[in-house]
């Protein structure tokens, strides 16, 4: 009977264990949706150095190596701001978005249990797309580029949702982007 009792006991007393660290546990997968406003210029065919602004959206996912050091890719997408639709009647670039997928490296350094600062960087691809208007006609071009995006935040979590506030700066041969992001994610 003691050996039952004992085969039982720690057979058990593992799960235990592991249910009562399981909230200590460090969640190693989120997933993630930003929204945000910025500015742009735009270096192209038909626009050199033309600065605009964008309405933007990006969802990504992350992989945590470590509890403060993970892999992010993500895929962003933009379109005209209001300032851009408000003097896009003076332009001859109109329609201006872009789109594509990146990742980066992601580092965080937590103040307490709840809060920590973040910073991000890695590569983009970009497919930069927009209609060149002329008096009588219209064409539309695009145009992908690599590049490179940084990004620094404050971040507030508890358990399994947070909520972040970001700077993000991107980079590329057609665009460089200018930003403040508002996001929200769970952790799994």
């Amino acid at each position: 009977m003691k050996i039952i009792t004992l085969a039982v006991l720690l057979s058990i007393l593992p799960t235990m264990i592991m249910t009562a660290n399981a909230d200590e546990a460090p969640y190693q997968h989120i997933i993630g949706i930003n929204w945000g406003y910025g500015s742009t210029v735009l270096d192209t065919k038909h626009a050199k150095n033309e600065e605009g602004d964008m309405f933007i959206g990006e969802y990504h996912y992350r992989y945590m190596i470590q509890p403060n050091l993970g892999i992010e890719a993500g895929y962003k997408d933009a379109v005209n701001g209001i300032g851009t639709i408000l003097v896009s009647s003076l332009n001859s670039v109109k329609d201006i978005s872009f789109s594509g997928p990146r990742v980066s490296a992601y580092a965080d350094y937590p103040f307490g249990d709840i809060f920590s600062i973040y910073a991000k960087a890695g590569l983009t691809y970009y497919e930069l797309e927009y209609t060149y208007k002329t008096e009588n006609q219209s064409q539309d071009y695009d145009k992908t580029s690599l590049g490179s995006e940084i990004a620094a935040g404050l971040s507030w979590g508890f358990k399994h949702i947070g909520f972040n506030i970001e700077y993000n700066y991107a980079n590329s041969d057609t665009l460089e982007l200018d930003a403040v992001m508002l996001g929200a994610s769970v952790r799994f």
